[in-house]
């Protein structure tokens, strides 16, 4: 049994309405530990659901949105609703975060790689994770002529804890560059076939192509 906040109540009504209800079955399925040759139904009887788990302790659940590899579960409306819903954030952050996964997508469109993509997927720590931002904030500067992101954004809507919240919010980066670069994404499946940030080449993509 389940102890359920009246917010995560609402939000699982409506979720269970017909646009969202695939995706989120895919996302609960994910959060059952894998039964080889066992139903669903099997499972559910004698295993508990982490996703389930998780949204009762106020624990993010995010990353069960991803699907194998660079894909993943549903669309940025379900997860911005989750995110308002259940993790009581407010549209600004919804909003900054969605603008700069976008414009760090077309970033790496522009230069003809996602090696900074894998480079925030493969991210162990908020070091890793801010130095990426930081990368691509430079060469973007330089190439754009303005900042992907402000002083005020960063503080407040990417890192409001301090970095005690990067991998969610590095997640959410990286669903909405997965989501809207799925078919561009898909012609760098070459590039992407790495199992280790270090694998990473760091060389700047301007002194490449001097």
């Amino acid at each position: 049994f389940y102890d359920i906040p009246s917010s995560v109540f609402e939000f699982l009504l409506e979720v269970s309405k017909h646009n969202m209800r695939d995706a989120w079955a895919k996302i609960v399925r994910k959060g059952y530990p894998f039964q080889k040759r066992k139903t669903l139904d099997e499972i559910s009887r004698t295993r508990e659901n982490r996703v389930y788990r998780n949204l009762t302790d106020g624990r993010s659940i995010i990353r069960y949105f991803f699907d194998d590899g660079f894909t993943v579960i549903g669309n940025w409306d379900l997860v911005s609703f989750y995110l308002r819903k259940v993790r009581n954030m407010e549209e600004r952050r919804i909003s900054t975060i969605k603008n700069v996964a976008d414009q760090f997508l077309e970033f790496c469109k522009s230069t003809g790689s996602a090696k900074r993509i894998l480079q925030l997927h493969y991210a162990r720590s908020y070091r890793d994770f801010r130095s990426t931002l930081l990368k691509v904030q430079e060469a973007f500067v330089k190439k754009e002529g303005k900042p992907l992101l402000g002083f005020d954004e960063y503080v407040l809507d990417l890192a409001p804890e301090g970095g005690k919240t990067w991998q969610e919010t590095r997640d959410l980066l990286l669903f909405r560059i997965y989501e809207k670069g799925a078919s561009w994404l898909s012609t760098k499946k070459e590039e992407l076939d790495i199992v280790d940030a270090d694998d990473v080449d760091d060389t700047d993509e301007e002194s490449e192509s001097m």
